[in-house]
């Protein structure tokens, strides 16, 4: 686990899990989408998208309220996309 991912899980530690009861294991896993690098806390169990934030240049996290579509997406379904794309794109030229 890396610094930055080490960091996300922490902010939403004390954010979210300050006020549940319960306990949650989470996970943190890097994204690369359009040049920039997101965050993503997921819950081990169910592997549900609990919060995504964006490493800004300065360091800096911000946690989005507005999720892009593409990183909420099934892993699986993402790559069937591109792979879509990248077809239609071989057709058309």
């Amino acid at each position: 686990m890396n610094k930055i991912t080490l960091r996300a899980i922490t902010a939403f530690s004390r954010t979210d899990l300050k006020t549940s009861e319960g306990s949650l294991s989470i996970r943190g896993r890097e994204i690369s989408y359009l040049g920039k690098q997101y965050v993503a806390i997921e819950s081990e169990s169910s592997a549900k998208l609990l919060a995504l934030y964006r490493c800004m240049n300065r360091g800096e996290l911000k946690r989005l309220k507005r999720w892009p579509a593409e990183l909420t997406a099934k892993k699986s379904a993402v790559r069937a996309t591109a792979a879509n794309v990248n077809q239609t794109d071989l057709f058309e030229s």
